[in-house]
């Protein structure tokens, strides 16, 4: 089931670096609408990753789980590394997780994921990568 208090965005700006080289900044924001904190103790529940959005045919629907997977990361692999880390979202915060990546042009689907005691919520947004 989705969760009921944490609304996750994503945000992305693109840096152009050389002709065909750009940076993808990516800010997750997830935010507790709730009155208790969010404690996150596993690691893997957060997730982010990038897919290449290849050729298709007109009028139909894009399957983005077939898509490329460019990359997959954990968003609290350096917040929860000993046994007794945490990740807090406080009630009524905000957040902001931030992810850079190096891609060709092309487009591309980001997929934000928080999985989190058999509840979940995702955010996705797709994004155009041209040099200018």
């Amino acid at each position: 089931y989705f969760h009921p208090n944490i609304v996750l965005d994503i945000q992305t700006e693109v840096i152009n670096k050389t002709n065909n080289q750009n940076l993808l900044v990516i800010h997750v924001l997830p935010t507790n609408k709730g009155n208790v904190p969010l404690v996150v103790k596993d690691k893997g529940v957060f997730t982010l990753e990038v897919r290449k959005v290849g050729d298709t045919k007109t009028n139909d629907w894009i399957d983005y789980t077939k898509q490329q997977l460019i990359s997959r990361v954990d968003l609290l692999r350096n917040i929860i590394v000993e046994k007794d880390d945490t990740y807090t979202i406080e009630a009524n915060g905000v957040y902001d997780e931030v992810e850079t990546i190096q891609l060709d042009n092309g487009v591309y689907y980001v997929n934000a994921t928080l999985n989190y005691d058999g509840a979940y919520v995702n955010q996705s947004s797709i994004v155009k990568i041209s040099s200018k």
